[in-house]
């Protein structure tokens, strides 16, 4: 199975959740009955990251669900998004603390495995707080 992978982040920085990009990336849809991973990054920084994506559900003549889950190091966090096909695409966003080292994935699913169904997830991005506001004490 081949999914999206990188390594991220760098320096001595922690990040804070927000809508400025540090990365963003586009995976391919997949038609398995089961979670399965279509996307994974390694983070090099540690902090609260919002991790958004876009999610669509692509079938041919039929109505059927698609389901996405963001993962951390292999195990399910957040909420469980379900697509019916006849529905239109969905942006959806969740703030995430990670640790250096840690795996940010997106598993996806769909219904049925006897009909052309997709779960297509596209812009995925990882976005910060780029206003960081340094003080010195006197």
């Amino acid at each position: 199975m081949a999914y999206g992978k990188s390594n991220i982040g760098g320096g001595g920085l922690r990040m804070l959740p927000g809508t400025d990009i540090l990365i963003t990336s586009n995976a391919s849809g997949v038609s398995y009955t089961s979670m399965t991973k279509t996307l994974e990054y390694t983070l090099e920084v540690s902090g609260t990251y919002r991790v958004s994506y876009y999610m669509n559900v692509t079938t041919t003549g039929y109505d059927h669900w698609g389901r996405a889950q963001l993962y951390k190091n292999g195990s399910p966090i957040g909420t469980l998004r379900q697509l019916e096909s006849d529905a239109p695409a969905q942006t959806f966003s969740q703030d995430v603390a990670l640790v250096k080292g840690d795996k940010i994935q997106i598993y996806t699913q769909i219904e049925d495995p006897y009909t052309y169904i997709k779960t297509v997830i596209s812009g995925f991005s990882l976005g910060i707080d780029m206003d960081i506001v340094v003080i010195k004490t006197l």
